[in-house]
């Protein structure tokens, strides 16, 4: 009784309360259908608000932190990040200079690199999971949700800008493609449910949150239903960004005590505390930046942006041993161990 119960901890990444709360973040439900939305036909929403300025923003710019003070996820790479920061700086320098200071081109390589970015850590967190218990079907759970979030985000964005209405000739073969991008996941989760889930609660939660998410707003671009494709897509990015902070959470929890000894560290033993000052801060920030129409920091917030796109894509590759030791979930290892024992 005592070993099924610790196989059963040992499938959530923090704790059953914790993952429910800030990994398979159950509260989307909530957020998606509050009764508040029923009296808006835009995006400005008290809901949108917190999410856009405290949660979405503050998240970005908290990987440029966590890569500057923090050695060990750097790695023997240190140099490749300054040459992406000051690429991704000139770029955006560059485009905006040539566009008249009009930032259009910049958000359209932010939205569909956005797409590919959200699939890509719902891939990587679902791999999380599964190293923590069965270690899965790597191939279908990366690209499964990688293809499908990807695809449904920019289902989303055809759907707010009425590209189907201007081509209702690809109405019949996008639907289709729907269906077809959907078996994935879909696929992957009746494999799950036929091998053992009690085995493994925390995957199987997971992978059924986040497809049942993103097939609700699938179905809401198929029937053009704005007035619910709105809140779900706050949801799906409160989702995301809190997700996030969770895993990092994890990861300084986890930091606190080990590695390299530098600023992050430091940080990690009031990683809390730091967190919430950091939100806070980044959020008021801006708020106010915002409010008085300084494009400038828009611009910058898409150079965070693209560098958190960039950079967590190159620290939390879970095949490369170090990080998957930092997330406790290195297989070699474990599997070394069972075999010594």
């Amino acid at each position: 009784m005592n070993q099924a119960r610790a196989n059963d901890q040992s499938s959530w990444i923090v704790s059953p309360v914790f993952d429910l709360f800030f990994f398979i973040n159950i509260w989307w439900i909530i957020v998606a259908f509050w009764p508040q939305w029923e009296l808006k036909d835009t995006q400005d929403t008290t809901l949108t608000f917190w999410q856009v300025y405290f949660i979405t923003t503050p998240h970005r710019w908290i990987t440029l932190f966590l890569v500057a003070t923090d050695p060990d996820r750097r790695g023997d790479r240190s140099k490749w990040f300054v040459v992406m920061a000051i690429g991704f700086a000139a770029f955006i320098g560059l485009v905006w200079g040539i566009q008249g200071k009009s930032l259009v081109c910049l958000a359209a390589i932010d939205f569909v690199w956005n797409a590919w970015h959200f699939g890509a850590q719902h891939g990587g967190i679902l791999r999380i999971y599964s190293r923590k218990s069965d270690n899965g079907h790597r191939w279908l759970e990366l690209n499964s949700l990688r293809i499908f979030v990807t695809y449904v985000f920019l289902r989303t964005g055809g759907a707010f800008l009425g590209w189907l209405e201007l081509r209702p000739q690809m109405t019949s073969a996008i639907l289709i493609l729907d269906l077809v991008v959907a078996a994935l996941p879909a696929s992957l989760v009746v494999m799950e449910l036929f091998s053992s889930p009690h085995k493994k609660p925390g995957k199987v939660l997971y992978l059924l949150n986040v497809f049942a998410m993103y097939t609700a707003v699938l179905m809401a671009c198929r029937a053009g239903n704005l007035q619910l494709l709105i809140p779900l897509t706050v949801a799906s990015a409160g989702f995301h960004s809190v997700e996030y902070m969770a895993i990092l959470t994890y990861y300084a929890r986890r930091r606190k005590d080990h590695g390299t000894p530098a600023l992050f560290q430091t940080m990690a033993k009031y990683w809390l505390r730091f967190m919430a000052v950091f939100m806070l801060f980044v959020g008021f920030l801006a708020v106010y930046f915002d409010s008085a129409g300084w494009q400038w920091f828009a611009a910058a917030n898409l150079w965070a942006a693209y560098l958190h796109y960039g950079y967590d894509g190159m620290i939390w590759k879970l095949r490369r041993s170090e990080t998957a030791q930092s997330l406790g979930v290195d297989r070699s290892a474990h599997q070394s161990a069972t075999t010594a024992g």
